[in-house]
């Protein structure tokens, strides 16, 4: 999905590089999920489930304005 990479690319450009071992590892688990998932929970039109609720879900939101 473009949204999602744009949204979730530029965020990774900018912020892998420092990210800690634990803070890489919730990502790449975040990468696992479906790209409508993601968009939707990056967007707030769906509630992100616990199960998947992170740091990094919560910076990625934060990085593009949609806490």
């Amino acid at each position: 999905m473009k949204e999602n990479d744009v949204m979730i690319g530029r965020f990774a450009n900018e912020r892998v590089e420092n990210m800690s071992e634990h803070e890489l590892d919730m990502f790449e688990n975040l990468m696992n999920h479906t790209d409508n998932d993601l968009y939707n929970w990056i967007t707030g039109k769906e509630p992100t489930p616990d199960i998947v609720d992170s740091d990094v879900l919560r910076q990625i939101k934060k990085y593009n304005g949609t806490k």
